[in-house]
């Protein structure tokens, strides 16, 4: 019987891996061409050899690696015995575990950052008259920040008997005319309860209170602060404010409480003064529908007309929601889980819950005879309707 010879690119195919793959193979002594080519150095595989790359397959699926496969491969069986397989098995468990225990920080993490990101963004405060100790020099970088104050100034406040308010406040804010990423001419303040004498590195100062500043909370490392003042200046624009005073930025959170430089928290605040009143546009209530021939569920706002069914579709009644009628609110895994007290029969049951705020609006529904909850992205300031459907008969209840 003639053998079938396959080029090594054929040969790739019908494995279902690369030719680098099959080189890798061959060095590490797996699976060698049936015959090479001495003239032109192109390899040749036979049909019989595709049972022998299925064979590397199948460990690798089971966990073997490339090292225990070879050691197989050289013996007279090419199957595991059971004694390495049991031993896989409980590495795997243990695998297991440690990635279940990884899901479950991944999921701490993510609704850790969720909440940060769902915390108001902008506010607008005043500052208090103050007096603040200061430090004025020449940083390398923004990443210095965080050495100069742990290493150099709060050494020297401690030498000069600072005490702090509490709770703390200090801020930072730049001389210099023009971005720069390095060199830059860096003032830092901290709060102080009285004044002290200067030293060659410290000075002591009274701040004026500022009656008005925009503030913008911000997550990161410190190199990054210079992309929020984008976000920020909008904010300011659309609200109908001016920049009164040079920006400054306050840490709340740092290198000193967090390793983490995700969670610094930095509040930027921006003297500021009201130059325009904006005029909002008028909000209109959002209206919700259900069609009673086939039970869909329609969202819409302002006074125009629903069609489902070829019928023209009444607005469903909405009223303010029972102490009863009301969902006990559970946080998971970076979710809300609304759970509600309801026997959910064919006859009587939830529909759907809808979740606005003045950006979104989402629906979530729900059917008979399943669990009365659902899970909806955790939405700060947001309003929760919920249908309630009996019969022919269907309402919403709000809050």
């Amino acid at each position: 019987m003639e053998t079938i010879n396959l080029q090594i690119g054929e040969f790739s195919k019908l494995c279902g891996v690369t030719v680098k793959t099959l080189h890798h193979y061959e060095k590490l002594g797996l699976i060698s061409p049936l015959r090479v080519d001495e003239w032109t150095g192109y390899r040749y595989y036979s049909a019989a050899q595709l049972q022998t790359m299925e064979t590397i397959r199948r460990l690798k699926d089971l966990g073997f690696s490339l090292e225990e496969i070879g050691m197989l491969m050289d013996s007279d069986s090419q199957v595991p015995p059971m004694d390495l397989l049991e031993t896989k098995i409980l590495d795997t468990e243990a695998q297991l575990r440690q990635l279940l225990q990884r899901r479950e920080r991944l999921h701490a993490e993510l609704n850790s950052q969720q909440k940060y990101l769902n915390m108001e963004k902008f506010s607008i405060q005043s500052i208090p008259a103050m007096t603040v100790a200061c430090y004025r020099g020449i940083i390398p970088n923004y990443d210095a920040i965080g050495d100069l104050c742990c290493n150099v100034i709060g050494p020297e406040m401690a030498r000069l008997g600072c005490e702090c308010t509490e709770p703390g406040y200090c801020y930072t804010f730049e001389h210099d005319k023009e971005y720069k990423d390095h060199d830059i001419d860096f003032e830092y303040c901290e709060q102080v309860k009285e004044a002290k004498q200067d030293s060659d590195i410290i000075h002591f100062r009274h701040n004026p209170e500022v009656p008005v500043a925009v503030c913008m909370k911000v997550y990161g490392p410190y190199d990054q602060l210079y992309k929020s003042y984008i976000d920020l200046f909008a904010y300011m624009e659309k609200e109908g404010y001016k920049m009164v005073g040079a920006p400054r930025a306050c840490y709340v959170d740092g290198i000193w409480n967090q390793s983490d430089p995700a969670k610094w928290l930095t509040i930027i605040q921006v003297p500021a003064e009201k130059v325009a009143e904006v005029k909002r546009p008028v909000m209109h209530r959002l209206n919700l529908y259900c069609c009673p021939a086939c039970g869909n569920i329609t969202l819409s706002y302002g006074k125009g007309r629903v069609e489902c069914c070829r019928q023209f579709i009444d607005p469903m009644p909405v009223k303010a929601a029972e102490i009863a009628d009301k969902p006990a609110i559970t946080e998971m895994d970076g979710e809300y889980l609304l759970e509600y007290h309801h026997p959910m029969t064919k006859e009587d049951y939830i529909a759907a819950v809808v979740v606005e705020r003045y950006d979104s609006v989402q629906l979530f529904r729900l059917f008979p005879e399943q669990s009365a909850q659902v899970r909806v992205p955790m939405v700060a300031g947001a309003k929760i309707y919920t249908i309630h459907r009996q019969g022919a008969r269907v309402w919403a209840t709000l809050g």
